[in-house]
C-alpha cells in the first residue's frame, strides 16, 4: 500500500519562516532575559495575499519533534560496538533467521544484501490487560550471525522421508524429481532435509529451525513493486560440481505449496519480497553437504513524488542491483557425544594419599549418536596438585592437555562409564610437593569439528590475476545433548601430621 503523499504549501512554508525571524528578534531585543511569553505578530502581505496573523510563542527552549529516519540500517554484526552478543557462534542451527535481509545503502546507492542476518520473533495477534486487541507483529532482534564467518547449519533432527501422505508428488514434484536425479539407475532414496516455513505462516519443526528472506528494512513508498532476490549460483562445494545437487524453496499458503526457488532451474532462480515485509518459505536440501549461495538484489525504485509525499526519490535510475553476497549451509553431522573421568585412588576413609604418590586418570569419550563425530577431541585438564602426567596413548598431549581421538562412530555408552565400544585415556600423574588437605579435581570435556573447504574462482592477491581460491571453515558437529560434554573426578591427599615436638638434653661431665 502506497504512503498518501503530504503537501506543503509555499507561501506557509515562507509565512512560518518570517515568524521565526520575528520571534528571533523579540527574544533578543531589550538586552533582557529571555522569558517564555506569548506575542501576537502579525506579517506582511504579499503578492496581493493576506498570510494573516500567527500566534507565535517566544519559548527560548523550544524542542524539536524528532523525524524517523527514512532507510533504515542493519544491525551491527557479532562483535561490533552496539551489539549485545559479543561474538558469533561458528555454527547457528536454531531460530528464525532472516538470512536473506535486504536495506537500502546510501553510500552505494543500492539495495544491499545484509552479511548480519538478524534472528526474528513473531508475535501472534492477542489483547492487552484490558481485552483490546494487539495486531500480530514481527519482533527483529540484533543480528545473531555473521554469514561471512558463520555456517548455518542444519541438523540430523531435520531430515525427513518423502512418502504421499507428507509430502504428495503431486505438490512436490520438483523434490521428488531431484532426489531421483541424484540416483541415476532409478528411483532416488527419498531423504531430504526440510526446514518448514517460519510463522506465521509455518510452524517451527522440532529443532526449531526456519530461514526467511527479509525485506523489512526497507521503506514501502520509495518502491514501484517488490524486491528481488535473484539466485545466481549454488554447489555444493565438497563434491564434484558437476554432480548436481538441489536446494528448493516453496511458498506455503492456506495448505497448499507452490515452488519458488530451484537452485538448478534459471526459470525458478527468484523470490520476490514486498518491502517491509517478509517472505517464509519451506525449504528442502536434497542430500547433505554443504552448500554455497550466490545471491543478488533488484528493485525498482518509486520516481513518481505523488507517491513519495513530497520527497526526492531515492535513486534516479529505473531498476537498481545489489552486490552479490555468498553464503554457506551447512546440513551436517549430529552427535550426542558424552565424556566419563575417574581419578584412583578416589577418596575413602581408608585411602591415605600423600605428595609424591601417583594417580590414575581414566577418561572415557563415547557418542549416542545418530551420526560419527568428525574430529573428536578431549581435553583433560588436570589441577596444580598434579604434575608430570605421562600416558601410553599416543594420541594425547601431556603439554597440551589434548586427546585427539578423530573420528567417533555410534557407541552403546552411558556416557559414565568404561565400555568395550568407547575410546579410552589412561594418565598416571604425580602428586606435588607441599599438596597437604587438598581435593584435587581433574575436568575432561569433549568436543567434534567439521571442517569445510571451499574452492572458488577468485584472484590472487598478489598478482591480481584469476586463480582458484580457498577458504576453509571449522564448525562444530551439532550436539543435542550438551549435559554430559564435561565431566570431573576427584580425589584428596591427606593432610600432613604435625605430632607435639620432641626435645632431647645431653650432659656431659669431667
Amino acid at each position: 500500500m502506497k504512503t498518501k503523499p503530504v503537501q506543503i504549501s509555499v507561501m506557509a512554508v515562507a509565512a512560518l519562516a518570517v515568524v521565526a525571524v520575528a520571534a528571533a528578534i523579540l527574544l533578543i531585543g531589550g538586552g533582557a532575559p529571555a522569558q517564555a511569553t506569548t506575542a501576537t505578530y502579525a506579517p506582511p502581505t504579499g503578492d496581493g495575499i493576506d498570510l494573516g496573523r500567527v500566534q507565535q510563542t517566544t519559548d527560548p527552549t523550544p524542542t524539536p519533534t524528532p523525524t524517523p529516519p527514512r532507510h533504515a540500517s542493519p544491525e551491527p554484526c557479532p562483535g561490533e560496538t552496539g551489539n549485545p552478543n559479543e561474538a558469533a557462534a561458528l555454527a547457528v542451527s536454531s531460530g528464525h533467521i532472516a538470512l536473506f535481509d535486504a536495506w537500502w545503502n546510501d553510500e552505494e546507492s543500492e539495495p544491499t544484501n545484509s552479511s548480519c542476518p538478524p534472528t526474528v520473533v513473531h508475535v501472534p495477534a492477542g489483547e492487552d490487560e484490558n481485552e483490546n486487541p494487539i495486531p500480530a507483529s514481527d519482533t527483529r532482534s540484533p543480528s545473531s550471525i555473521n554469514i561471512a564467518e558463520t555456517v548455518i547449519h542444519i541438523p540430523s533432527s531435520a531430515m525427513v522421508t518423502l512418502n504421499e501422505t507428507d509430502y504428495p508428488k503431486t505438490q512436490y514434484k520438483a523434490v521428488w524429481d531431484a532426489d531421483d536425479k541424484e540416483n541415476p539407475e532409478g528411483d532416488g532414496d527419498r531423504v531430504v532435509w526440510a526446514l518448514p516455513a517460519c510463522p506465521p505462516n509455518g510452524t517451527p519443526a522440532a529443532n526449531g529451525l526456519c530461514l526467511s528472506f527479509s525485506a523489512a528494512l526497507l521503506n514501502d513508498a520509495d518502491w514501484d513493486g517488490d524486491i528481488t532476490f535473484h539466485l545466481d549460483h549454488v554447489h555444493q562445494i565438497d563434491i564434484d560440481k558437476q554432480d548436481a545437487r538441489y536446494v528448493l524453496a516453496y511458498h506455503v499458503l492456506n495448505g497448499q505449496s507452490k515452488l519458488h526457488w530451484d537452485s538448478s532451474n534459471a526459470k525458478k532462480s527468484m523470490m520476490p519480497v514486498a518491502p517491509g515485509g517478509y517472505q517464509r518459505p519451506m525449504w528442502f536440501f536434497t542430500s547433505r553437504g554443504t552448500y554455497q549461495f550466490q545471491v543478488h538484489i533488484t528493485g525498482d525504485p518509486e520516481r513518481n513524488a505523488a507517491n513519495l509525499g513530497g520527497q526526492d526519490p531515492i535513486i534516479d535510475n529505473d531498476s537498481v542491483n545489489g552486490d552479490v553476497r555468498t553464503y554457506v549451509l551447512h546440513v551436517g553431522e549430529e552427535a550426542d557425544l558424552g565424556v566419563g573421568v575417574t581419578v584412583e585412588p578416589a577418596d575413602s576413609a581408608d585411602t591415605s594419599l600423600d605428595p609424591g604418590d601417583n594417580v590414575t586418570i581414566t577418561v572415557t569419550a563415547s557418542n549416542a549418536g545418530p551420526d560419527t563425530a568428525t574430529n573428536t577431541e578431549v581435553e583433560v585438564n588436570l589441577p596444580a596438585g598434579l604434575i608430570n602426567p605421562t600416558s601410553t596413548t599416543t594420541s594425547y598431549d601431556s603439554g597440551t592437555g589434548v586427546w585427539t581421538i578423530g573420528d567417533l562412530a555410534v557407541t552403546d555408552d552411558d556416557n559414565s562409564s568404561t565400555s568395550d565400544d568407547s575410546p579410552t585415556l589412561e594418565i598416571t600423574a604425580t602428586v606435588a610437593p607441599e599438596t597437604h588437605g587438598q581435593e584435587l579435581a581433574v575436568k575432561a570435556t569433549i568436543s567434534a569439528t567439521e571442517t569445510l573447504t571451499i574452492k572458488e574462482l577468485g584472484k590472487n592477491e598478489q598478482t591480481g590475476q584469476k586463480a582458484v581460491v580457498e577458504q576453509t571453515y571449522t564448525v562444530p558437529v551439532l550436539d543435542p545433548v550438551s549435559d554430559n560434554n564435561m565431566a570431573t573426578g576427584t580425589t584428596t591427599v591427606a593432610s600432613s601430621s604435625n605430632g607435639a615436638p620432641m626435645f632431647f638434653v645431653t650432659r656431659s661431665v669431667d
